[in-house]
């Protein structure tokens, strides 16, 4: 964002948003100017495979992996005939969705002629790492709307302003740690999202099952219901039994599924005689008067 004051003809621009340390106007200038549009040489289908030694990325496969391979030999002769990207050069989609930018690596790879080019800067006047952040918001200059292609001349004619060499440092700096922690949050949500997937497949197959806070497994709804349906189907008829390890304040909890356990538990525990065994377990005592 900048802030335009006119003073008779001169147009002195200024950021709405700055650090401190620094001041004065921003200078305008075109895309043109710091440097050539360059490309690859062409690639023909014919020189490329499904698998080899060089990635050759096409405007489909432009900032992801290629799916398409020219052989080492080419990639040295064209690369040594022909234009090739700096480390540090930033390309550019000029088809499909125009305007995209990968930072090169520096890595060995080949790019599609025309689709993806470049602006040959010297970093004498803007740094890479400014025009990286500065080509995520020209507007480039169009005529009649929406564009299919990003040509030269439109690519070189784009208008922006920019600052002294030391504050598109600070500033390409600031940016670049956001855009770090950016993807660092990225990272933990698709982790996140990953381990969802994992929970959930495994609490739906009942590989994996909540606890109540006595440790115990809740009941399934296949044994909750059938559980029901005796108590339901006996209650007010027939005399029932049930001996249970745990005591009964923690049915409600071990049945689960609040509206069912209210419902057996009304029926069970209202009109019962209970009786709570106290003491040691009989088989420990009769293995103790064995053993003497």
């Amino acid at each position: 964002m900048t802030k335009i004051q006119k003073d008779n003809k001169n147009v002195a621009k200024f950021p709405n948003l700055r650090f401190p340390e620094f001041e004065g106007e921003w200078e305008e200038r075109k895309l043109g100017e710091i440097g050539d549009v360059k490309m690859c040489k062409r690639i023909f289908n014919d020189e490329t495979t499904t698998v080899g030694e060089i990635p050759f990325f096409k405007i489909g496969s432009f900032g992801k992996e290629a799916d398409a391979f020219i052989s080492q030999d080419l990639y040295t002769d064209y690369k040594t005939r022909f234009p090739f990207p700096k480390k540090g050069d930033i390309l550019i989609s000029a088809a499909g969705t125009i305007g995209r930018t990968v930072v090169y690596d520096g890595n060995d790879a080949y790019f599609q002629d025309s689709n993806i080019v470049w602006i040959d800067n010297d970093n004498k006047n803007i740094t890479n790492e400014f025009l990286y952040y500065i080509l995520q918001i020209v507007k480039y200059n169009t005529e009649g709307g929406t564009i299919q292609r990003l040509y030269n001349n439109i690519l070189k004619s784009t208008k922006f302003s920019s600052p002294s060499i030391q504050e598109q440092e600070k500033i390409s700096s600031f940016l670049s740690l956001l855009d770090e922690r950016i993807q660092t949050q990225n990272k933990i949500i698709e982790e996140l999202k990953l381990l969802k997937n994992t929970i959930s497949k495994k609490l739906f197959s009942r590989q994996l099952r909540f606890k109540n806070e006595n440790n115990e497994n809740y009941i399934d709804s296949h044994k909750r219901d059938f559980f029901m349906e005796i108590i339901e189907d006996r209650h007010g008829k027939r005399s029932t039994i049930i001996a249970s390890q745990l005591p009964v304040s923690a049915w409600h909890d071990v049945i689960g599924e609040q509206t069912i356990a209210d419902a057996i538990l009304d029926r069970m525990v209202h009109n019962s005689m209970r009786i709570d065994l106290k003491g040691e377990s009989l088989r420990k005592k009769n293995a103790t008067t064995e053993k003497k």
